[in-house]
Order: C-alpha cells, then sequence, then structure tokens
C-alpha cells in the first residue's frame, strides 16, 4: 500500500470557475501538494481570467520542480497564444487544456490548427475536456470523437481525453474501445464516480495510458484516489496510474 501513496495529479485548476464556490489560488495549491504528499501536479486555468492564470502558472512551473503546467487556449485570442505557446512549451509548461464547452467549438475546428502543428512540432500534450453532452456524439463540441480526430491527425501530440472520454459509463467505455488502436490516446481518471471505469478500461488498454487527476477543486481528490485504490485491478496498474504513467509521459 506504501507505493500507491506516491501520486501525480495531472488535472487541477487554478483560478475561479463561475460553476463553483471554490477557488484555488497559488499558494492553496502547494498547501494541496503537501497535503495529499501529491509528488508531481500539473496546473491549468479555470474558465475566468485565463491570460493571468496561464502567466501565473508559467512561473509557478519555472520556480517549483514539482509543478507543471497546461496552458489554456481561446480562439478570441489564438494568434497571441500561438506567441505565448511557442516561447513557454519546454518540459515544465508541457501543453495545452482545451475546453469547447466554453469555447462553443470542438477542439477538431479548422481554426485550431495551428496549434495542433506547433504541438505537435514540440510533441506536446493536449489535455482535451470530453463530456456527456448530446451523449458523446460528433455534435457536442465536448465529444471525445473530436479528440481522436486530432489524435489521428497529429500522431506526434499526446491526446490526453479528461474524464475518462465523457464522465458517464457508457460514453467512457465508447471513447476507450473506439481509441484502443491509437498509440498517442490516454485518459485521465477525473470525474469518473465508480472504479467500474478504471476496471473496464484494463480490458482494452495498458494501464500505462491511464493517468490519475483529481480535477481540484470542482471535484473532491479523496474521492477520485479512492476510486483508484477501491478498483479490483492489480497495484502494479494502481501504480501506474497514480504516479507512473505521467512520469513516462514527460520523460
Amino acid at each position: 500500500m506504501e507505493r500507491l501513496d506516491k501520486i501525480s495529479d495531472i488535472h487541477v485548476h487554478l483560478g475561479v470557475s463561475s460553476g463553483i464556490y471554490r477557488a484555488f489560488t497559488g499558494e492553496d495549491i502547494l498547501k494541496f501538494k503537501e497535503t495529499f504528499n501529491i509528488q508531481k501536479i500539473v496546473l491549468m486555468s479555470f474558465e475566468r481570467n485565463v491570460e493571468e492564470n496561464n502567466r501565473t502558472i508559467s512561473e509557478l512551473s519555472q520556480k517549483y520542480a514539482s509543478v507543471f503546467g497546461l496552458y489554456w487556449i481561446q480562439k478570441s485570442r489564438i494568434d497571441k497564444d500561438i506567441i505565448a505557446l511557442e516561447k513557454s512549451l519546454n518540459k515544465k509548461m508541457i501543453g495545452v487544456k482545451f475546453h469547447g464547452y466554453y469555447e462553443g467549438y470542438p477542439v477538431s475546428a479548422k481554426c485550431y490548427q495551428p496549434i495542433m502543428e506547433l504541438l505537435s512540432q514540440k510533441q506536446g500534450i493536449l489535455l482535451v475536456h470530453t463530456g456527456r453532452y448530446k451523449d458523446g456524439a460528433i455534435e457536442s463540441n465536448t465529444s471525445y470523437l473530436h479528440a481522436i480526430d486530432v489524435a489521428r491527425n497529429y500522431n506526434k501530440v499526446k491526446v490526453i481525453m479528461a474524464h475518462m472520454g465523457g464522465s458517464d459509463t457508457t460514453i467512457a467505455k465508447k471513447a476507450i474501445v473506439d481509441s484502443k488502436e491509437l498509440s498517442n490516446v490516454y485518459f485521465d481518471t477525473s470525474g469518473i464516480t465508480t472504479p467500474h471505469v478504471i476496471e473496464y478500461a484494463l480490458k482494452y488498454i495498458d494501464s500505462r495510458k491511464i493517468i490519475f487527476g483529481s480535477d481540484e477543486p470542482w471535484c473532491s481528490f479523496r474521492s477520485m484516489y479512492y476510486n483508484i485504490i477501491d478498483a479490483n485491478i492489480d497495484d502494479d496498474s494502481k501504480a501506474n496510474i497514480l504516479y507512473e504513467s505521467f512520469n513516462r509521459l514527460v520523460e
């Protein structure tokens, strides 16, 4: 059990969201890391004050060896985001966070191609919010199918589907099966409320392609952690999900 206390968290938000009553400052995040003994943490902005939060995340990633960052991109400032990404993508600012609900477009939209091309050149990470809207149908801007399109078109981009492809058990199962042949698709566990999804995933994909994410402060770290601990899978797989998978992704 001791080795399962070693954790990397790939999905933690900085800032304020219009959707919840909790917020995380830089100081809160450092306390959060210490409280739960998180070895490595990946930060991304909430949907408000994005430009300011992107800067703060970049600063924190440079200051602390255990902090990594994802740059939240916005269609309204694509040209500026490209310039910022060209300067900031490195071993600590490791890629991009995309949220189709707030953008009003899917990640596969033509307007984001310059971002995807840059990520491909840098072999960076693209963490995509994948949701339950329209049961994951292609008509939804948050459908996992758009993430699969990007993964197929840009095979050097490491595409991570947040929420295991869509939070809902049925959608997550579809996302896992539909992408199992794509070597550059990964899944984060944030927002998953039953160990059954993790158990199901391991029937189709290697545990090294599943990465722990808490989605704090939107979700509860403890509930996300024990979702992995309570899964009926072997300890090696749990250790991969909780810590090793992220290490391999950025090594």
